[in-house]
């Protein structure tokens, strides 16, 4: 059988939880409840019935739980749950992505958000200062002047609600932030006739 020893390794034991020191399984490790999560360097083969995780990464923010498998073993190990909190903030990311306009109207809120290099929402200590331009255009077009073009981050997100185009075409976004690596939102059409799709 697999059990935890409560430090982040699997032992293989016997039906009287002595440790079989001649395992030399393979064992898996799965998320409980992934939650749409992804687990890394969740394979490991035990030496002398202990089997070493030393490289576990889960992408997203939340509560798991960790259940180990092994070949040829007939019954799994489960840990306790733990909590994945988010790393350092590192670059940004459109969470709410703009959609169709029409020309001299504002394209319906954006918000970018301040994210780590898994895109979990993080809130900085200082909030940046988020700044939007146009960057796919048609004649070197621009957001017009009256658009609101930068917001400060609050709780981790900047929202946008007045970005405006003139013209007719299809765009997209840059997002750039002191210290961050920048984003480029998603498509979107600015419809000649008033229309959206």
């Amino acid at each position: 059988a697999a059990t935890w020893n409560g430090s982040g390794l699997v032992l293989a034991v016997d039906a009287n939880g002595n440790l079989v020191t001649t395992a030399t399984n393979s064992v898996i490790m799965t998320l409980t409840t992934p939650a749409g999560a992804t687990l890394t360097g969740a394979t490991a083969v035990a030496s002398k019935g202990v089997a070493t995780f030393s490289a576990l990464t889960v992408n997203l923010v939340g509560t798991y739980t960790l259940t180990a498998t092994a070949t040829g073993l007939t019954s799994s190990a489960a840990s306790s749950s733990f909590s994945i909190t988010p790393g350092t903030a590192t670059k940004l990311a459109f969470t709410v992505q703009p959609t169709a306009s029409f020309p001299g109207s504002a394209i319906p809120s954006v918000s970018v958000s301040v994210v780590d290099a898994y895109g979990n929402l993080v809130v900085p200590s200082v909030a940046p200062t988020i700044v939007i331009s146009l960057t796919t255009n048609t004649g070197k077009v621009t957001l017009a002047s009256s658009s609101t073009t930068s917001a400060t981050a609050t709780a981790g997100v900047a929202s946008f609600s007045n970005l405006i185009v003139n013209t007719a075409g299809t765009y997209s976004l840059s997002a750039t932030a002191l210290g961050y690596t920048g984003a480029i939102s998603a498509t979107f059409t600015v419809n000649a006739n008033g229309g959206f799709v």
